[in-house]
C-alpha cells in the first residue's frame, strides 16, 4: 500500500486533462493518452476510457466532497492488494495510483453487463467465490493495523438497526423544494417510514426466538472484508463467459450476513431469490466461516430491503446529489426514476417480510 494514503488528497482534480493523469500514465509504462472519453454509468466517481497506444485504459477520478469523506481510494487500493496477495484474476488489473489526486488507473475490460434475466447459478457461484478467494488471504484475528472499516459496517445486529434507521431519518428531513421533493416526502412518511417501524420489530422478534442478542457483536474471527456494494450491477461478463468484478472503493471489514443482504437486495440486476442456497453454499466452505452469519442474514434480509429503499432515494439528498452530479458530470436529475425504484423495492419488501429463505 503506497505511504500517503492517508493524506489529505490534493484539491482540483476534476477532469482527465490534468497533468497528473499524464504522470500516472507515464508511471505505467504507458504511452500518452491523446483523449479520455467518459463512461457513464457509475454513481460516485468519475470515469474514463482512453487509448495508450495499442491499450485501452481505465481512468477512475474518486469523489471526496463536503459532507462525504471517505478515502474511496484507499479502500479500492487495500482490496486490490488482497486480490494480488490471493491470485484472483476476475477483476481489472490495477496500473497504477495517485493517491494525492485521487487517481486510479486500470486496464480496460471488453465485457457486457448483465441483465436481471441473464444472471445464473453459475454466475451466483462465481461471486461466492470471488469473496471466498479473498478473504481466504487474511487472517481476522491478526490483520493489519491499516486494514479499512467496510462504509457502514455493522458488527451486531443493533448495528444494521440503527444504520437503516439513521437513513430513513436523513429522508425525513428533506425540504420541499419542488413537487417531487413533496410526493417523496408523503411516501416516505406514509408508506416507507410505517413498513420500517413493522420490519425493524419483527427482525427484533425473530432475533430473540433465534437466541440472538442484538448487542453482542460479532467476533473479530467471523468478519470477512467485504467489496462492499457488492453485485452484477459492479461486474461485466467478457466475450468468453468469464466475469469480472469491479468498484471497490467502499471495501473493509465487515459483517458478511451484510455482504449477503446487500448481493441480494443491490436495486440495479436484482439477485433471484432462488439462488440464496448457491451463494451460501459456495461461502460455506470458506475458512472462518459460522452457522450464525446465515442466521443474521435471513433475520436482517427485509431490513436490508428497507435500506436500499433508502438508498435508491439519495438523489433527494444534497450531499449524495453533489457526488452523482459529479460523476455524470451535471447530466441531470434523476429523481423521479429513483423514487420509482424505491416504490418498487418497497413492494418487494412487503412480499418476502416474514419469508423462510
Amino acid at each position: 500500500m503506497a505511504d500517503r494514503l492517508g493524506a489529505d488528497p490534493v484539491a482540483g482534480v476534476t477532469d482527465p486533462a490534468h497533468s497528473a493523469v499524464a504522470r500516472l500514465v507515464r508511471a505505467a509504462a504507458l504511452p500518452a493518452v491523446k483523449q479520455w472519453t467518459p463512461v457513464r454509468g457509475g454513481a460516485n466517481n468519475r470515469v474514463f476510457c482512453g487509448l495508450a497506444g495499442p491499450t485501452r485504459v481505465l481512468l477512475k477520478i474518486y469523489f471526496c466532497g463536503e459532507g462525504d469523506h471517505r478515502d474511496r481510494l484507499r479502500g479500492e487500493n487495500f482490496f486490490y492488494g488482497l486480490a494480488k496477495k490471493a491470485g484472483v484474476r476476475s477483476l481489472p488489473e490495477a496500473l497504477g495510483w495517485d493517491p494525492d489526486h485521487r487517481l486510479g488507473l486500470f486496464s480496460f475490460i471488453e465485457g457486457r453487463k448483465l441483465q436481471a434475466d441473464q444472471v445464473t447459478a453459475e454466475h451466483v457461484r462465481c461471486a461466492g467465490r470471488f469473496i471466498v478467494r479473498v478473504n481466504e488471504v487474511l487472517d481476522p484475528e491478526n490483520c493489519p493495523a491499516d486494514s479499512p472499516i467496510a462504509s457502514e459496517a455493522c458488527f451486531c445486529l443493533h448495528q444494521h438497526l440503527d444504520l437503516v434507521q439513521a437513513r430513513l431519518d436523513r429522508l425525513r428531513g428533506l425540504p420541499a423544494r419542488d413537487r417531487l421533493d413533496r410526493e417523496a416526502s408523503s411516501w416516505i412518511a406514509n408508506e416507507l417510514t410505517p413498513a420500517w417501524h413493522q420490519v425493524r420489530q419483527e427482525a427484533l422478534a425473530r432475533a430473540a426466538e433465534g437466541g440472538l442478542d442484538p448487542r453482542t457483536p460479532v467476533p473479530p474471527g467471523q468478519r470477512w472484508i467485504s467489496p462492499s456494494d457488492f453485485g452484477f450491477h459492479n461486474a461485466l461478463l467478457e466475450n468468453g463467459g468469464n466475469l469480472k468484478f469491479f468498484d471497490f472503493e467502499y471495501a473493509g471489514w465487515d459483517d458478511p450476513a451484510k455482504l449477503v443482504c446487500d448481493f441480494f437486495c443491490q436495486l440495479a440486476v436484482p439477485v433471484p431469490f432462488t439462488y440464496w442456497r448457491e451463494f451460501l453454499g459456495v461461502l460455506q466452505k470458506a475458512r472462518g466461516w459460522n452457522s450464525l452469519v446465515e442466521k443474521r442474514a435471513k433475520i436482517l434480509l427485509s431490513v436490508y430491503r428497507i435500506k436500499w429503499c433508502c438508498i435508491a432515494l439519495n438523489d433527494f439528498l444534497a450531499p449524495e446529489a453533489a457526488r452523482r452530479n459529479f460523476s455524470a458530470g451535471g447530466a441531470g436529475d434523476r429523481r423521479s426514476a429513483q423514487l420509482v425504484k424505491a416504490q418498487g423495492c418497497l413492494r418487494e419488501t412487503e412480499l418476502t417480510q416474514g419469508a423462510k429463505t
